[in-house]
């Protein structure tokens, strides 16, 4: 029986634990480039697994393990002319944010393992370099799934000060590459910047500096404008929705708006 037949056999059985043998097929397939095998099936079942409790204490640590053992999350990354590994590492962190999403309602990773996952998160974002969305195999979106595990990061125990710098960082540098992400990236960008503004890692202030120097943009950089208007607009769209109108990070955000109005003559 291929892997397929006992996944789709798996979700016909709901609520049903997933065996080890099985388990340990799913994470080796992680990256397939079968589609429905990689994201409808594997990602899909495995997400479910963990969120329901259908997966053990022991299978939980055990596949943590091995993808941060194995850095999956940073498959010959370095390899610009590979553009398979992409989707390993893209469903990878999809993996992690899952068992990150766990580990946030019940605990159980040490903090070795939350600050091995943090350092490794980081280094993705600064080196990824597949910035496609939709591909002949299907949804690569590294940059949008990384995003999904931030955002579930940034409620570790042991994060801190600088790794939030770190992070925002690395955002900003993903946002002013020269590349126009058009499968809403920035917009999955802006649901952990705007939960960090909730922590008390970091401050207003701070966080109002570095939108400005993510506006900081010359009038010829247009992919890199096109991302971060897009991010702001989003940003400012989502503060309306949960903040005051008052919130320090909206009225910066209103006066970046309103001030590239007035930059480009549209004001």
């Amino acid at each position: 029986m291929s892997l397929k037949e006992k996944l789709e056999r798996l979700r016909q059985s709901e609520g049903q634990s997933i065996p080890d043998d099985l388990l340990d097929q799913m994470i080796t397939n992680i990256g397939s480039l079968d589609s429905e095998l990689r994201d409808t099936l594997n990602y899909n079942l495995f997400a479910e697994a963990v969120t329901t409790g259908n997966l053990t204490l022991k299978q939980q640590q055990e596949v943590t393990q091995r993808l941060l053992r194995n850095r999956f999350l940073l498959t010959n990354i370095d390899n610009y002319q590979d553009d398979e590994s992409i989707f390993k590492r893209s469903f990878t962190a999809l993996f992690l944010a899952a068992l990150a999403y766990h580990h946030n309602n019940s605990p159980f990773l040490s903090q070795q393992q939350e600050r091995e996952l943090i350092k490794q998160t980081i280094s993705y974002l600064q080196l990824e370099h597949d910035f496609r969305g939709l591909t002949l195999h299907g949804w690569a979106h590294g940059i949008a799934h990384s995003a999904d595990l931030i955002d579930e990061i940034i409620n570790f125990q042991s994060l801190n000060h600088q790794d939030i710098i770190a992070f925002l960082t690395a955002i900003k540098n993903v946002l002013h590459r020269p590349f126009l992400f058009t499968a809403d990236e920035p917009g999955r960008l802006v649901i952990p910047v705007q939960h960090l503004s909730h922590t008390k890692l970091i401050t207003d202030e701070e966080l109002t500096e570095w939108l400005t120097n993510l506006n900081h943009i010359n009038a010829d950089e247009f992919d890199a404008y096109g991302n971060v208007s897009l991010f702001i607009v989003k940003l400012q769209s989502l503060l309306l929705i949960t903040e005051n109108p008052d919130h320090s990070l909206l009225r910066a955000v209103n006066h970046i708006i309103k001030s590239n109005y007035q930059r480009f003559g549209y004001l």
